[in-house]
């Protein structure tokens, strides 16, 4: 290239680096929308221009690795197929523009995946902000709490619709306040949740987490954080990852101040979550879970997610053979329940709440496959250097049986198990490329770098 071309590509990388750490840090803000789009959409879209015009100044076009690109492969082959079907229109528009909203967001991930070969840093830097978004809405989460229960004031209402003049939904209430961070629903920050959690090595933070997976109003944030819970305490024994020579360092008269002082701010919180009600909240959505579990039939939301499973057989037989291999379409799952079983007949569209049912009728057996193998790669590969790989892909699969959390937050990791220096001989790009909804699409960048940055960070 000429030193013009050199000095162009160079002001590019740092332009799409910033980009890119804006569109991570933006990508689960839903109380903020800019003509009826969330900010991280706007950054998405703007983020592939100056990747495509480095492809044209490098003279070369980057690609994801071949799994990812079968991912989006399988979302563009499930619009073709929506864009051909008999389908109401909302629908199929639908389809088609969920597959061009993620051409962004393939291109992010191809950039990501030649950048970070090249620059470890980055991989270093765009962990970081995103450990800095789990800390914010971990944060944000106890603020509200307290602010509502303490004050009664819902803090979202007043910085959000009232200063702000945000016409979308910025709190959930049902039956009473829920607080759900900057995603305003519980269903929408149950996987930042189980995010935050594996990322989050600090013990009281992971014990304030735990607490908020009950405050937020969505029993699959308590399932995907409690399953966290398990396996990363079962791993850790089975790998021998616990130091219990620490534990017994810290009760030497050198350090005998850090337990004691652990303690008086652990009853200080005790006595601060008992006089705002934290511990009657808990017990309330620990009895109502149990509830569910017990008895489906008695709760309406358990009977339609049972119906799902019970009822994909017969959308199977009476759907055609390109919708079975490639799917309605993103966005198009509910069609085939709403004109078979007639559920939400009278909703324009709507979207299955259940990821594996979602992902069968919405991309069919062939992105259905496929993003699951993409899932079982990622977490075996990553296991070979961090747990938390595993614990985290298993904790939302597991969420995303009872809801569909994985086109709750479209999410996109690049992960790079292979990637710790000295040995950065392969980079394995890794996306994790969801499925979009309109209503709430969720877009997080998902355990990147992890283990690279767990040499110098917890």
């Amino acid at each position: 290239m000429t030193e013009s071309a050199v000095k162009t590509a160079k002001i590019l990388n740092i332009l799409t680096v910033i980009l890119i750490g804006l569109y991570f840090l933006t990508a689960s803000v839903f109380v903020i929308q800019i003509r009826g789009h969330f900010p991280y959409q706007y950054i998405g879209a703007f983020t592939g221009v100056p990747i495509v015009v480095l492809f044209i100044v490098n003279r070369k076009a980057q690609w994801a690795d071949w799994l990812l690109t079968l991912v989006f492969l399988s979302i563009l082959f499930a619009a073709l197929a929506a864009g051909i079907s008999g389908m109401p229109e909302a629908y199929r528009k639908l389809s088609v523009s969920s597959a061009i909203m993620a051409v962004p967001l393939y291109l992010i991930t191809a950039y990501l995946r030649k950048s970070i070969k090249e620059n470890v840093s980055l991989l270093d830097f765009l962990y970081f902000v995103l450990k800095g978004v789990c800390l914010l809405q971990v944060l944000w989460i106890l603020i509200q709490y307290v602010f509502y229960h303490a004050l009664s004031i819902d803090v979202n209402e007043v910085i959000f619709a009232d200063l702000l003049h945000q016409e979308g939904l910025v709190s959930f209430y049902r039956e009473g306040f829920y607080p759900a961070g900057f995603t305003w629903h519980g269903g929408s920050i149950a996987p930042l949740l189980v995010l935050a959690f594996v990322m989050i090595k600090n013990p009281f933070i992971r014990l304030v987490i735990l607490a908020e997976s009950f405050l937020v109003g969505s029993s699959t944030a308590i399932i995907g954080v409690f399953a966290a819970l398990f396996m990363t305490v079962l791993l850790g024994l089975i790998r021998k990852e616990y130091n219990l020579s620490a534990v017994k360092e810290l009760f030497t008269k050198k350090n005998i101040w850090k337990p004691i002082l652990a303690g008086v701010l652990l009853i200080a919180a005790v006595l601060v979550a008992w006089r705002l009600k934290l511990f009657d909240i808990v017990a309330d959505r620990a009895m109502y879970l149990l509830a569910r579990i017990r008895d489906p039939k008695l709760d309406r939301s358990t009977r339609i997610h049972i119906r799902y499973f019970t009822g994909y057989p017969k959308v199977f037989m009476e759907s055609t053979m390109v919708q079975r291999i490639f799917g309605y379409g993103n966005y198009s799952s509910g069609y085939p329940f709403q004109t078979i079983f007639g559920q939400y007949k009278k909703m324009e569209t709507f979207v299955v709440e259940c990821d594996f049912i979602n992902l069968l009728v919405s991309r069919g057996i062939f992105g259905f496959l496929v993003y699951y193998f993409f899932l079982l790669k990622t977490g075996i590969n990553g296991l070979k250097l961090d747990s938390r790989y595993l614990v985290f892909i298993a904790a939302v699969v597991i969420q995303g049986a009872g809801y569909n959390v994985q086109w709750q937050y479209n999410a996109f990791a690049t992960s790079a198990p292979d990637l710790i220096p000295p040995a950065a001989t392969r980079l394995t790009s890794l996306l994790k490329l969801m499925s979009f909804n309109a209503s709430s699409a969720f877009t997080i960048a998902s355990m990147v770098g992890i283990p690279a940055c767990s040499v110098t960070t917890s």
